[in-house]
């Protein structure tokens, strides 16, 4: 009587321990479908609602994809399903999300490219621009669109309105911490040919800038003074020239607010970073630059 116990016993145990394989085996062979989701369907079912006009449609073909799968590409069509539709808000958390999910140099830059365009189409062209150059310059191989829509706001924004802009707002540009981004903007501050001296209208924006950067939020920073030169003329003249002009202008900002002095630093890159890679005179004057950069 007690071997039949025995063997019932054991049967029903050999009979839980199949149950319960079985059950792990489900769960394991249940994880293709959540693949399957994971395919791209998804995302090619929202394109295309998308090139039928339904982008409303196919933001909710993306969310709900999402939910279960998410990656680059997913959260970056995302952002521009909500650029286009003017969602700018959700559209920027999109591009973070993608930002963060960017395995390349590549994609973060088409990443944090998108977000400046949302800042620009929502208004904001003092903190866009940083945010669309700190993209040109991760990008090896930039988009066509990006160097040129950020080469006509560089432009719109180089009058004394725009300059002023870009040193009161460029730095508190909330992008820089959301997108882990370092905190740079490029002023234009035009020199006479081939001398350290700064024409009349740069010299007029000083002042506006030696306030602000001599102001308590910038009170234990390092803010570096990067002079840029373009392509003409020598390598060798041009980096000398970056690196004297950033320093005169350290020392007129220095004279003016004493707490300058030990705040800020200077480099020169000569010509080895320009901003745009064309050779136009448009070019040129835009890849001559002060860059001021915040760490």
């Amino acid at each position: 009587m007690s071997t039949l116990l025995f063997i019932k016993d054991h049967g029903r145990r050999i009979w839980q321990h199949g149950f319960f394989t079985l059950l792990v085996f489900s769960i394991v062979v249940a994880q293709p479908s959540l693949a399957a989701e994971c395919s791209g369907d998804a995302l090619q079912q929202a394109k295309q609602l998308k090139q039928e006009k339904k982008t409303r449609d196919a933001v909710r073909v993306m969310k709900k994809g999402i939910s279960t799968c998410e990656d680059f590409a997913w959260w970056h069509y995302l952002g521009q399903l909500y650029e286009d539709i003017r969602k700018f808000t959700d559209a920027k958390k999109a591009y973070v999300k993608a930002k963060n999910m960017a395995e390349t140099s590549e994609q973060q830059a088409a990443a944090i490219a998108g977000y400046g365009s949302v800042l620009l189409k929502s208004g904001h062209r003092a903190e866009a621009l940083p945010v669309l150059q700190s993209a040109l310059q991760i990008y090896r191989n930039p988009p066509g669109w990006l160097i040129e829509t950020t080469q006509e706001l560089d432009l719109l924004m180089n009058d004394a309105s725009g300059q002023d802009q870009l040193i009161t707002r460029g730095f508190s540009n909330q992008a820089f911490a959301a997108l882990a981004i370092q905190r740079s903007i490029n002023i234009r501050l035009n020199f006479l040919t081939n001398k350290t001296e700064l024409d009349e209208a740069s010299k007029q924006r000083l002042p506006g800038l030696i306030e602000e950067l001599a102001s308590d939020k910038y009170a234990g920073k390092t803010i570096w003074l990067i002079g840029h030169a373009d392509a003409r003329g020598s390598a060798d003249l041009n980096m000398k020239l970056s690196w004297a002009r950033a320093e005169a202008v350290q020392k007129v900002m220095a004279a003016a607010n004493p707490v300058l002095k030990e705040r800020i630093k200077i480099n020169g890159k000569g010509e080895q970073e320009p901003l745009y890679p064309g050779m136009s005179e448009k070019d040129y004057s835009l890849n001559r630059r002060l860059q001021l950069l915040v760490e």
